[in-house]
């Protein structure tokens, strides 16, 4: 009997010594195991906020149809050329964009391009096709020989005519004279990839932009644009496209003249023009593109515009326009951004056509 009630007793105390251990380890904490960290815990988003941050810091190329538009840096729209100035009856305001050379081995040092389109998708930017000398038709004037000489050792196709173009598979990093090479900035005479979607960026956007479609006479936007035109005082048939802008119930108008299936004004043709607007969900409308001329007859002098696409390219949370301004066999394209005072202005552009 003694021999049980000491057992009992030794049991006793060690349960009494347990529970006293385990009140100081809640009190003190001084030996408890450290809790493993949350999955997605506050260590992990702090790291990708902080590449995403480190992301927004690097210069932003952007592309429309294989040509350098020019890029978003520190800020500040840095255009491939100058913006000129408006011409002939056109609105389109040039902002306060700086303009700089971009050199291939820049272009070339990102870790990959993404393409968008109608398709969407994802490319990368590994060739570069030239055209080396005016010599053969056309006769415009260029020259780049010697630039054609710097990028012989990534030559994919040479052909037999030396004015017909080339083809070069450019590496990630260049080095020597080859990487201080400026990207040409008229782009009949070299372009990135060939041609590529409608717009391609260095880094990708977190929305898919949206594209045009065509409008019918009985769509709502129709009778609004005959609005616009009637307020302008211009007459003549039309044709509409509509853009959405992943604002709700907002839209971007385009209105050009109805051209024939041959792609010529028909000859009693009195006005060309081309216009761009923006639409709000309130039926508000802004003028972000505007062009009308008296027409003479001269096929030449055709215009239109043409919406490349609409995103947010500078992630600022108001989305840009990408506009193809096409002539006769040459053009422009144009990034169109809203400023702080709500004026649509022409911030990035290239040259392109002969």
């Amino acid at each position: 009997m003694k021999r049980w009630i000491t057992i009992l007793l030794t049991l006793a105390m060690a349960l009494t010594l347990a529970a006293c251990s385990g009140e100081e380890d809640k009190e003190g904490n001084e030996n408890l195991p450290e809790e493993p960290p949350a999955q997605g815990g506050e260590d992990i988003s702090q790291e990708e906020d902080s590449s995403r941050e480190d992301e927004r810091d690097r210069p932003l190329y952007v592309f429309a149809g294989g040509q350098l538009v020019g890029s978003w840096e520190d800020g500040a729209w840095i255009s491939a050329v100058p913006l000129g100035e408006q011409e002939n009856g056109a609105f389109v305001s040039a902002g306060d964009s700086e303009t700089r050379d971009f050199t291939v081995a820049e272009i070339l040092a990102q870790e990959g391009y993404y393409a968008y389109t109608q398709d969407s998708g994802e490319t990368y930017l590994i060739q570069c096709e030239l055209y080396t000398t005016s010599d053969g038709p056309g006769g415009f004037d260029w020259d780049l020989r010697d630039t054609a000489a710097l990028l012989d050792d990534y030559a994919v196709f040479v052909p037999k005519q030396e004015w017909e173009q080339r083809t070069f598979a450019l590496p990630t990093i260049l080095e020597g004279e080859v990487a201080e090479l400026l990207v040409p900035n008229y782009s009949f005479t070299f372009a990135f990839g060939g041609t590529l979607p409608d717009l391609t960026l260095s880094r990708p956007l977190e929305e898919t932009p949206f594209y045009a479609r065509e409008v019918g006479s009985d769509d709502p936007y129709w009778e609004m644009a005959e609005t616009a035109l009637r307020e302008l005082g211009v007459e003549g048939d039309f044709c509409l496209t509509a853009a959405m802008t992943g604002q709700a119930d907002e839209q971007v108008l385009v209105i050009n003249s109805a051209y024939d299936e041959g792609g010529y004004l028909p000859e009693d043709t009195e006005q060309i023009f081309s216009l761009v607007l923006w639409v709000n969900s309130d039926g508000e409308v802004e003028t972000v593109y505007q062009r009308v001329e008296p027409y003479t007859g001269d096929v030449t002098s055709m215009f239109r515009i043409f919406t490349q696409c609409v995103g947010d390219l500078n992630g600022d949370g108001t989305p840009e326009i990408c506009l193809r301004d096409g002539r006769w066999e040459w053009g422009y394209y144009y990034v169109m951004a809203r400023d702080q005072d709500g004026t649509w202005q022409r911030v990035l552009q290239a040259n392109y056509g002969t």
